[in-house]
């Protein structure tokens, strides 16, 4: 259970810097319905994060890391309407590349029955259709992925629900409430679109706003509660929203149509070549760079002559960069740090390095530090600079104390006052934490990523 007060700004932070994925709900009945869903699915309680006066809900569901968030008008102008809603959303969370919308939808009665999931291929807002010498110039939005689409087509036809059918196909949205219109006019709109299989009130603004704003892509699925002249009630809503998230944790947990987004860790380090420990530096920062990679981590690092090159080794060594569709650029970004001898010059370029660093630091959840010996013995101003950005960012700052050097200091620093750095909850596991002053011969790499991984899965729940 999430208690900390304290220091929730640090788990806050992981999660509006590493989830990527969006789940937009229109009512109070699908909120709830949804919150309660995700919470017993992934067995966790999902942790509030309120800005700009909207709250949402942060978790997961199986691996990936969801933004849960309530809509309101879909009126392009009022406060609460789907697009501002979209638009405050990834502001908070700005690594966003899907967004999602589950909940009700209103079903073509010749062609669903109630409790059936529709899952958008293209959707059309019918009060913008425009028609001239009786043609009707399409302003649909299609999946504007095909590798997504096909992935996603073949997901849904591989789930199978006894109590009601999965149905891919065109979904309208309009801003009026069927339930307010007479059945004529809902006659007269799907003469228009021979196409429909139902009438939502998002699946156009969820659209829109995602090719808009160039996401990887956009997913309406929604499941039919009415058929336009139907009683609506909220224990209908209620079910036809739970089959929708059904569809929806099937595709998720047997298809791989959404790409994770890996999470950013920023290795700061510093070491000298001739030194005796100079091959041990490097092959520890080789290793640990090879492992992040491989359990799903992007690594950022300052391009420096040691711990810079060893990044860079352990990641060509580890990204298979030759094959097709393989590029090295996915799993680390490494910034420029030169060295000249020129005082006019080194005056510049201290500029950029300081702005390196803040760029460094923003958008990674977590920094670990390592070693930190310069020429003559120097301490390594740098990564104190680094370790200030890092924690002005809120960033879960990992110091392997037992590499020694400035790294070893930091890790005294925090251990004086730990709830400080961390929230109170990682003390029931401090003995992962404990194990980075140990000295040992082999240094494991594996002591900090079972660390991170406790972190981002488990710590808090």
């Amino acid at each position: 259970m999430i208690s900390d007060n304290e220091s929730i700004n640090v788990l806050n932070s992981f999660f509006k810097k590493s989830t990527n994925v969006l789940l937009y709900v229109a009512n109070g009945t699908e909120y709830q319905t949804t919150l309660n869903f995700v919470e017993q699915q992934s067995k966790r309680r999902w942790l509030s994060i309120c800005e700009n006066n909207i709250e949402y809900k942060a978790g997961y569901l199986h691996n990936y890391r969801v933004a849960l968030v309530k809509g309101g008008s879909n009126g392009n102008d009022a406060p609460n309407s789907v697009s501002n809603i979209l638009e405050n959303a990834i502001k908070c969370f700005p690594n966003i590349d899907y967004v999602l919308s589950v909940g009700v939808c209103c079903g073509v009665k010749s062609k669903t029955n109630v409790g059936d999931v529709i899952i958008a291929e293209k959707t059309v807002n019918y009060e913008f259709v425009k028609i001239e010498n009786d043609e009707i110039f399409d302003r649909s939005f299609s999946r504007h992925s095909n590798e997504t689409s096909n992935m996603l087509s073949v997901g849904a036809s591989s789930l199978s629900f006894n109590d009601f059918s999965v149905i891919c196909g065109e979904m309208i949205t309009g801003a009026k409430l069927v339930k307010d219109l007479d059945y004529k006019y809902v006659k007269d709109i799907l003469a228009e679109h021979k196409e429909a299989l139902a009438l939502d009130m998002e699946g156009y603004y969820i659209a829109n706003f995602a090719v808009s704003h160039k996401l990887t892509d956009w997913f309406v699925i929604k499941s039919v509660s009415d058929h336009g002249n139907d009683k609506k009630d909220n224990d209908n809503q209620a079910k036809a929203t739970e089959h929708s998230l059904r569809v929806l944790f099937g595709l998720l947990k047997n298809s791989n149509f959404l790409k994770q987004r890996r999470i950013k860790v920023m290795i700061s380090g510093s070491f000298i070549f001739d030194n005796e420990k100079t091959a041990e530096a490097e092959n520890y920062t080789y290793n640990l760079t090879k492992k992040l990679i491989y359990r799903g981590y992007k690594i950022i690092n300052g391009y420096g002559k040691c711990i810079g090159n060893a990044v860079v080794a352990g990641a060509y060594d580890k990204v298979k960069y030759k094959e097709e569709g393989a590029s090295l650029q996915d799993f680390v970004e490494i910034y420029p740090f030169p060295r000249v001898t020129n005082e006019a010059i080194t005056y510049s370029l201290n500029i950029i390095k300081t702005a390196n660093r803040q760029l460094m630091a923003k958008d990674c959840p977590f920094t670990i530090f390592i070693y930190g010996l310069k020429d003559n013995n120097e301490k390594a101003q740098g990564m104190e600079d680094e370790f200030a950005l890092a924690k002005q960012n809120n960033s879960f700052l990992i110091p392997v104390g037992a590499t020694g050097y400035i790294s070893k200091e930091f890790w005294k620093r925090i251990n004086q006052n730990i709830t400080e750095y961390f929230p109170k909850c990682l003390l029931d596991k401090k003995v992962f934490w404990d194990k980075f002053n140990v000295l040992n011969k082999s240094l494991k790499v594996d002591r900090v990523i079972d660390f991170m991984d406790y972190l981002c899965n488990d710590a808090f729940y």
